[in-house]
C-alpha cells in the first residue's frame, strides 16, 4: 500500500531505514518537521527534492543530496508537471500555512490547507510515489468542526 501516515518522528525515522529509500520529495522542507526529516534522509544517503515556500531554505541549505525548489501549496499541479514520473519512493507532506498566531483562527485558510493536503496526495499518486507520509495536528479536526458549527469560534486563537 502506498499510503502511510506517521504521527511520531521516531517511528518515521525508523521507517525510513526499513523502507530502503533512495529518492524522496518533501513539502514544508524548511519547517520544523520537514527540515529534520530532510537532514536525516540526507544523512542516510537518500536524494531529496525539497519543496520550499518561496524558496526559503535556510535550515537545509548545503545539505548533500538535497535539491531545493520553490513551490506554492495552491499550485501542486506545477509540481506534478515539473518532476519526472516514477522516480520518487516517498512523498512527505509537511507544509501547512497558518500553523501559529492569528492565522490559526482563519477558517478559510485552514480549509485551504486541508484541500492542499488532498492535492499533495493526488500529486504523489500521479507522479508514481509508492508512499505518502503526512503530519497532522488538531488543526485538521478543528477546521472541519468549524464548518459544521454556525457562528462557533473554535479554540484557534
Amino acid at each position: 500500500m502506498w499510503l502511510l501516515i506517521f504521527a511520531e518522528i521516531p517511528l518515521l525515522m525508523a521507517s525510513i531505514t526499513y523502507l530502503n529509500l533512495t529518492v524522496s520529495m518533501v513539502t514544508g522542507a524548511n519547517g520544523f518537521i520537514g527540515s529534520a526529516v530532510i537532514k536525516y534522509l540526507s544523512g542516510q544517503g537518500v536524494e531529496v527534492l525539497a519543496l520550499c515556500h518561496n524558496g526559503h531554505s535556510d535550515k537545509i541549505d548545503g545539505l548533500p543530496l538535497v535539491t531545493i525548489a520553490s513551490m506554492e501549496l495552491a499550485n501542486m499541479q506545477a509540481v506534478c508537471e515539473s518532476v519526472p514520473k516514477d522516480e520518487y519512493d516517498v512523498f512527505y507532506h509537511f507544509a501547512w500555512k497558518g500553523a501559529a498566531g492569528a492565522a490559526r483562527a482563519d477558517t478559510r485558510l485552514q480549509l485551504d490547507n486541508v484541500q492542499w493536503t488532498v492535492d499533495a496526495l493526488e500529486t504523489a499518486y500521479k507522479i508514481g510515489c509508492r508512499r505518502f507520509v503526512g503530519a497532522g495536528s488538531i488543526m485538521e479536526h478543528e477546521a472541519i468542526a468549524d464548518i459544521h458549527t454556525q457562528g462557533h469560534k473554535s479554540g484557534l486563537y
